[in-house]
């Protein structure tokens, strides 16, 4: 049975699969490289295997007709699958892959996920440090993107940081300051994830023994 920090955890990071932005496709690219990426993508909810098996063939193709977007879109792809399968330096090396593409292109919509994915990584590693210098930076491209719910997610994924570090000050001060983004904008994806936000902050408190707050937050 799960424990309530575990629980704690893996809601925390429901936002990386619940509200991620598709990887970038761009129509430029040589058709079969774009198959087999866009198969591949259509794969990942359901099968790992297949969606892993079809970011290589994107690649293979990638690489020889030199499709950058494409290309960088299909080491991405592989790099979450690679996540999924806790083979997370593995993960890291194809993620760096597609950020170097990225940046030569000032790809902005994605390198916020390349540093983000990275993040991830980076923090089932315990890397602390890069955990927070990748967040930066998705948080950087953000707020370029003036994506509120984006830079919500980042203080959300910096109070996981926090969280796994102990430091309950900064844990709810990243918490309150994604609920305040949240609290006014009216879309789903932003209620979803304030929903994540305060069910979080309930099992913090819970912790503590703060019923008062805790149940305010149910």
């Amino acid at each position: 049975m799960l424990t309530i920090r575990k629980i704690h955890l893996l809601l925390l990071l429901i936002p990386f699969s619940a509200f991620s932005i598709t990887e970038n496709k761009k129509t430029t690219e040589n058709d079969s490289v774009k198959f087999y990426y866009e198969i591949g993508l259509k794969f990942f909810d359901e099968n790992k295997d297949s969606s892993l098996y079809y970011a290589e063939k994107a690649i293979r193709f990638g690489i020889n007709k030199n499709a950058s977007n494409t290309l960088a879109a299909s080491y991405q792809l592989k790099g979450r699958c690679l996540f999924y399968k806790s083979k997370f330096d593995q993960s890291i090396k194809f993620h760096n892959k597609s950020l170097s593409i990225n940046l030569k292109n000032n790809d902005k919509e994605a390198l916020v996920m390349n540093y983000f994915y990275l993040s991830q990584s980076y923090n089932l590693k315990n890397d602390f440090t890069k955990v927070l210098t990748n967040l930066n930076n998705a948080r950087k491209y953000y707020e370029l993107l003036n994506d509120s719910i984006g830079i919500a997610r980042i203080y959300n994924n910096y109070a996981i940081l926090y969280y796994k570090q102990n430091n309950k000050k900064l844990e709810k001060e990243n918490l309150e300051k994604a609920i305040e983004i949240l609290i006014k904008l009216k879309s789903e994806k932003a209620k979803r994830l304030l929903d994540v936000i305060y069910f979080n902050n309930a099992i913090s408190l819970r912790e503590e023994k703060n019923m008062m707050k805790l149940l305010k937050y149910f």
